[in-house]
């Protein structure tokens, strides 16, 4: 997503809470499904910009700061 590659998953994964609405999402072994998302996310290669919004708006290093909530959730607990 990151490279504006447009993602497919299945709705029964966590992936859901990745993608979003910046891809599809398919019932596991759908075939019809599958090929169906693949066809869209060909025909609509603006998607892939939003893919990789997504991903470094929400889970890249600078927005996340993964340290900096470890120390927090830490510092809460030893005050506590």
């Amino acid at each position: 997503m990151a490279c504006e590659c447009i993602p497919i998953g299945s709705m029964y994964t966590s992936l859901w809470e990745v993608i979003g609405d910046a891809g599809y999402l398919i019932k596991y072994g759908d075939l019809e499904q599958l090929i169906t998302a693949i066809s869209l996310a060909i025909d609509n290669p603006f998607l892939g910009k939003s893919a990789r919004e997504r991903i470094i708006k929400n889970f890249s290093r600078k927005s996340i700061n993964r340290s900096e909530k470890l120390f927090q959730i830490i510092n809460s607990l030893i005050k506590e």
